[in-house]
């Protein structure tokens, strides 16, 4: 796919990407995007209309109008929305982990803690850092032990640890 970036008249860019198509049943013509393009635009700025048509063509600029730079068209236009695809973080904010448990799962926690030093320290650990990284074989390996010294069960475990996953 190619990207043409034109600007021009608004009736030299319509006329550059749609053509008239008349019904056969109701004799009545409408304008119809030319086959193979896809648009971001016509967007008209101070008399001056600007497009960007993406298409398999291989295209030259029409009559009456000009190519336009890439900045000013993405400024005027926007981008196409086939950007790569981020992946999701698995950095949040300790609050942000601590509220993928529930209250009862918290509560479980504190309970266990108090006569369990190595979940106690875990809870310190926790309480003290600012971001968790649910990646972190550290952090796996706590969320694994919180499981083997509580109530908390290994899916119910992953599950937290899953930031795709709604956690309650």
């Amino acid at each position: 796919m190619t990207d043409y970036l034109w600007n021009g008249s608004l009736a030299d860019v319509n006329a550059a990407i749609y053509v008239s198509v008349v019904n056969p049943l109701t004799q009545v013509a409408t304008n119809q995007l030319v086959a193979g393009y896809s648009v971001i635009g016509p967007t008209v700025m101070d008399g001056v209309a600007y497009v960007n048509v993406r298409t398999d063509a291989v295209l030259t600029t029409p009559a009456g109008l000009s190519a336009t730079g890439v900045q000013l068209s993405r400024s005027v236009l926007g981008d196409w929305a086939d950007v790569p695809v981020i992946p999701p973080t698995t950095i949040i904010a300790t609050i942000d982990f601590m509220m993928r448990l529930t209250f009862a799962e918290r509560s479980g926690l504190i309970v266990a803690a108090r006569t369990d030093n190595q979940l106690a320290d875990i809870l310190v650990q926790l309480g003290c850092a600012t971001t968790i990284d649910v990646t972190n074989a550290a952090v796996i390996s706590a969320v694994d032990y919180m499981v083997s010294a509580t109530d908390l069960t290994a899916p119910r475990g992953a599950q937290i640890l899953d930031l795709t996953q709604v956690s309650p």
